[in-house]
Parts: C-alpha cells; structure tokens; sequence
C-alpha cells in the first residue's frame, strides 16, 4: 500500500488482531475466597478506521476493565494481583496484626512478671510488652515528666507511686478511666484512696494496685522475756518505750531524716492526733509535732540521732534487738528474714487519739497520647478486676483489692496480707495528702520540721512557718 499525505495509515489487521484484558481479583467477603476473572471482550478490530477508532476502543476496555476492579474492591480485605491464565490462588488475605499494649514499670527484672504477661494474654488476647523502667524512684518520675510533657505515644500504661498519680493526673498527662469503673469495681477500692488519689476534678484516672502501711511493729521476744503487753494506748506506749530505754537501746525508733522519711512520719502524727497537715493551725497538728519532739527531749524514747536517720537505719537496729518498737512501711517483712513474724510482728495500731495511720500504693495509669489506646484501656480494665490477684504474685506481693486481701487462702504464704486486711477492717488507713505541689510540700515542711527538732525554731515558729509556706503552694 502507498501512502500518501492524505491517505491516513490504516492498521493492518496482523497489528490489531486481538486485544485481550485479564484480571485475577482475589477476595474475601464473609470468609469465602473466590477468583473472578474477566477476560475484556476480545475485540476485532476488523479494518474499520484509524487510530483514532483504535484508541478510544483501548481506552474505552480499559475503563471497563477498572471499574469492574474497583466495584470487587470494595468487599473488606481485597487484594488485586496480577495473575497468568489458567492459575488459581489459595492464599488468604493478610490477617489483622496482633492487639499489643506497652506497659512501663520498674518491676521488669522481676521475673515474675511475666505471670502477668501471660495472665493478660491468657484473658484479653493481648500481647503485653513489659518497657523496663528505673528502679530509683526520682529517675522514674524524671523519665515519665520527659515524655509524658513532649505528648510521646510510646508508653500506653505505666507503674507510678500516688505522688506521680496526683501530679501527672492534674498536669492533663492521663487518659479518664471512668468507662470502665463500673458501681462493682469501685466497691472493691478504698473509697479514701480513690477520692483523694485516683480522682483529678470530676475524673477518675489511676488503678490501686497496692496497699502499703505503716504498721505498728513490736520485738515480741523482749516483750515476752520481760513479761510486758503490747501497748494499746499513747500512755502505755511511753511507759512501756521508757522500761526499754536503757543501755544504750531505746524503746521506739523512728526515721527522721530528710528526703521523704521525716515527711511521712510527721503526716502520721497528725492523723494519730487528729490534725491536718496541710493546716498546721489545727490544734490536733499542733499535738502531733509537740509530740515528736518530746518523744526525744521529754520522754527519752527516741534517740536524737533519729533526726538524720533513714529508713535503712531504723530497720537494721530493729532487727538487732536496739529498737524495741517502730512503725514502718510494709516492705520491711522481707528484711527481717526468718526473724518475721515469730519474733518481729505487726500488732494492733496503738490509740493516740486515733487509731489512723498512713496508707500509701502504686497504681497503673494510661497515657492520654497512648498509640494502642484501645488494648491500652482493655489492660487498665485488667487491673482493676483480675489482675488484682496477680499482684500478690509478684515481688510487690501486694493488692489494693479488698476481695483479694480478703483471700484467706493467701495468708499463710503473705502473712502481710492479713495484717493488711485486720488494719483495713478496723478503718485504720489514711491516704497521704494530695496536692499538684506534692514534691514542693515534702521540700518544705521537712525543712521546718526538721529545724523543729533540733531545736533551732520554737513551736510557734514552726507553726507560723509552716501555715504560711503551706498556704503558698495551695494558691492556684
């Protein structure tokens, strides 16, 4: 053929012979695989007309061809594939990735832990991923301020004491829980912790997982040998610490130094006494200073150098026969060896004008910004029923449960249980003051109640110091 400038060329039917579209469309609807394959018509394009003819035929299949693809893509997990003639695909769409939470604790060393990790996954059928945390308290909550301030999404839940609890939870870094603390849930929990910790403004945002005392511990082996009762009183406890006062041993010991150790004790004192320590006008706060300080200087139970001494201290002479009596958290049973509980025992709270001591816990909250905040929600809910009883399992050997503390099958193997669910039944537990200055609060009252004790302000000075730096980090 000749070709000439206006002759258009005019396909030879060998170049167009047969245009031929294949889709291999694999998908799922309700769990049925199937193949649908569409073959586009086989056009002949029989000699009639041009390039143009060709092309709007090519791309009038092509149109078709991709809204047939779009309309099956519609069905949920649809993959579209390219495939050859004659083959047929057993493969399943991709399954949903597996519901995980990440869980910041100190306790990952623990290797007890990981009956956690099952326990969940066992209930939930969600994976638990443990982030280990840092021991040390301070560095803990340096490492939470970081990322819980930059809005991080890569701590869903976390491990935090009740002053990390208040002051995270009134600085907007927590997620409201309040969904799934149902009427049940709440019953179980001390309603004093979960005012005065868990609740921020009209939202509840933590889960006690713990409940931490401080017991009234005795050295039942010198009682006995010198055929004395356990006080049960503020009178007998003096008389009896003063018969035990003498060689160089005294009958009460006491942990004053600063750094938490005088700022618990002197909260504790006023709620024996009836006080408030967030008003130190109160004549019942009043009592409880005067009385630590005549503890030293009047009575001559407690020795002086108690002002400076930690917790460590306390517990090493009481375990050598140095103190007669103290009151302690209750961790220190699992520092006392096999000395616990024939020789050193938790007894009865004695009565000052309360019987009142201080309770303290650590509690699992969840990330505002939590990347997996539905699993995230699933493991608080955990926390707050099931995992209640786990946590007598770990180290922390502990529970905030009052159905679990309630276990007398879990007596015999934690004795700590028992004397924790005795004082409970008695209403001996306060929690400690909240406030969002709480690490301010501890700075400055152990500052003037230390200078207190060793004699460097009066009473009155104390007093006036401590109403008006106090009434400061109220102000909003």
């Amino acid at each position: 053929m000749i070709l000439t400038n206006s002759q258009p060329r005019i396909p030879d039917v060998n170049a167009v012979e047969l245009i031929s579209f294949r889709i291999r469309i694999e998908l799922k609807c309700n769990h049925d695989y199937h193949a649908v394959k569409c073959t586009a018509a086989q056009m002949d394009f029989e000699k009639i007309g041009g390039n143009r003819m060709l092309k709007i035929r090519k791309i009038f299949c092509l149109a078709m061809v991709f809204i047939l693809v779009i309309s099956l893509a519609a069905c949920d997990g649809v993959t579209v594939t390219p495939g050859e003639s004659g083959t047929e695909s057993t493969d399943s769409t991709a399954s949903a990735p597996e519901q995980e939470v990440n869980f910041y604790t100190n306790m990952g060393s623990d290797p007890s832990i990981e009956l956690l990790v099952t326990d969940f996954k066992d209930k939930t059928g969600i994976k638990l991923n443990i982030v280990t945390a840092p021991t040390v308290t301070d560095e803990l909550k340096a490492k939470l301020t970081t990322t819980l301030a930059s809005s991080s999404d890569t701590i869903d839940t976390m491990w935090i004491d009740e002053l990390m609890a208040v002051t995270f939870a009134k600085a907007g870094y927590f997620e409201p829980i309040d969904e799934i603390m149902t009427t049940e849930i709440l019953a179980d929990f001390s309603p004093d912790v979960m005012e005065a910790i868990s609740r921020s403004g009209d939202n509840l945002y933590t889960i006690p997982m713990t409940t931490d005392a401080m017991f009234f511990w005795a050295n039942k082996d010198m009682f006995t040998q010198a055929g004395k009762s356990i006080p049960t009183n503020m009178d007998e406890l003096i008389s009896i610490a003063q018969f035990f006062t003498k060689d160089g041993n005294y009958g009460f010991g006491a942990s004053w130094a600063k750094g938490g150790y005088l700022y618990n004790d002197a909260i504790r004192y006023m709620v024996h006494f009836g006080g408030d320590f967030l008003d130190w006008s109160k004549q019942g706060s009043k009592d409880a200073l005067q009385f630590m300080y005549d503890m030293i200087y009047e009575y001559k139970i407690v020795p002086e150098a108690a002002i400076g001494e930690t917790y460590d201290v306390m517990n090493q002479k009481f375990s050598e026969g140095k103190y007669a009596m103290m009151t302690q958290w209750t961790y220190v049973a699992t520092g006392l060896g096999d000395q616990f509980p024939d020789k050193l025992d938790v007894v009865p709270m004695p009565t000052y004008k309360t019987n009142k001591t201080l309770v303290a816990g650590w509690h699992v909250a969840m990330n505002k910004n939590a990347k997996n905040h539905d699993a995230a929600l699933k493991f608080m809910e955990y926390c707050a029923t099931d995992g209640q009883k786990i946590w007598t399992k770990l180290l922390v050997k502990s529970t905030a449960s009052k159905k679990a503390l309630a276990d007398t099958s879990l007596y015999e193997e934690l004795p700590m249980l028992k004397y924790t669910s005795d004082y409970a039944k008695l209403d001996c537990f306060v929690p400690r003051p909240s406030i969002a200055k709480a690490n301010e609060l501890v700075d400055v009252s152990e500052s003037i109640i230390s200078a207190y004790l060793s004699k460097q302000i009066t009473l009155d000075e104390c007093i006036e110091q401590g109403v008006e730096q106090i009434a400061a980090l109220l102000e909003p």
